[in-house]
């Protein structure tokens, strides 16, 4: 397999027994107060040892929990369809991998949303720097989509990016969807603390993959559910503005019934012009659960290899 790009590192922790079609490894941030982020890379098979020049290359940021390894399937069939013309990077939020835990007194600097945002924000800068010719294009899940179109936002970024992927995009009062209402209080100190301690039993669960893993990290867990209130308290009005301005390198996939999303689909359907752009926004599909990564990965990596071929 071709080696990493220069803006990832060797993993510090590699996940036993990960499958040899992409390779482990960490981004290192240059803003030195930003920890270290779990990474997955998917090398383009136009990319050698000695020539890194993939085409394109997607750069995929998870939702809450973040963890990478949870689109691995996703990720997988969707560089497989490509047929080696894609490079895909997949970076982790900060803190929410085991072996990459932010310190307990960072917590509210190191892992808020802002936070990953400036993170998401460099590693695109990093990609654009490293394959200046490249096609590069964002994908976000959920809360990833809101950092997506943060990203977007950013006036220097605008020209690096072809198009941004938004999967059941969490980018507008969330605190005001049903899960939101239901499940606030969970992330209002001093719960995230007392949720974070009761994972040292879950050391005596047996192990369940890759949440399994985080589950028993208390740092991980409580590193989630501080930037799940952090959440709450960030993602507002929908941003009508740039919707309009962008709505030309956005594509979407809403959930036919979402709790993370609620009656806020509506008011982006309307400002995307949706109804007459079916090509750019799926919503509806049948039995597709916003945790698509568990068991619909195959049918979003099909929608997002068509989403390719119009950026």
């Amino acid at each position: 397999m071709a080696g990493l790009p220069p803006f990832l590192q060797p993993a510090t922790t590699p996940v036993p027994d990960a499958p040899s079609t992409f390779q482990d490894c960490k981004f290192t941030h240059k803003n030195k107060a930003l920890y270290d982020a779990h990474a997955l890379w998917w090398p383009s098979s136009q990319t050698t040892q000695t020539t890194s020049i993939p085409s394109r290359v997607l750069v995929f940021i998870p939702g809450n929990p973040g963890l990478a390894h949870f689109y691995t399937p996703f990720l997988s069939e969707l560089h497989v369809k490509c047929d080696g013309d894609l490079a895909i990077v997949a970076k982790a939020q900060i803190g929410h991998t085991p072996g990459y835990e932010a310190p307990s007194r960072d917590f509210d600097a190191s892992c808020s949303l802002e936070a990953q945002i400036e993170s998401a924000l460099e590693l695109v800068d990093a990609v654009g720097s490293t394959y200046p010719e490249a096609q590069v294009v964002l994908a976000g899940h959920s809360v990833g989509a809101y950092i997506c179109l943060q990203v977007l936002k950013a006036g220097m970024h605008r020209t690096r990016v072809a198009g941004v992927f938004l999967l059941f995009p969490t980018i507008s009062h969330i605190l005001d969807t049903p899960n939101g209402s239901k499940f606030s209080w969970l992330f209002k100190a001093p719960i995230p603390r007392l949720i974070s301690g009761l994972t040292y039993f879950a050391r005596l669960i047996p192990e369940i993959a890759v949440l399994g893993r985080m589950i028993r990290s208390p740092r991980c867990a409580f590193a989630a559910l501080n930037m799940a209130d952090d959440e709450m308290k960030t993602i507002r009005d929908v941003d009508d503005a740039l919707l309009e301005q962008y709505r030309d390198k956005m594509w979407l996939f809403f959930a036919r019934h979402d709790d993370w999303v609620g009656k806020n689909k509506e008011r982006v359907l309307t400002k995307l012009g949706a109804e007459s752009c079916t090509t750019r926004v799926v919503h509806g599909t049948a039995g597709v659960p916003h945790a698509f990564c568990i068991n619909h990965g195959k049918l979003l990596a099909d929608q997002c290899h068509l989403w390719l071929q119009q950026v």
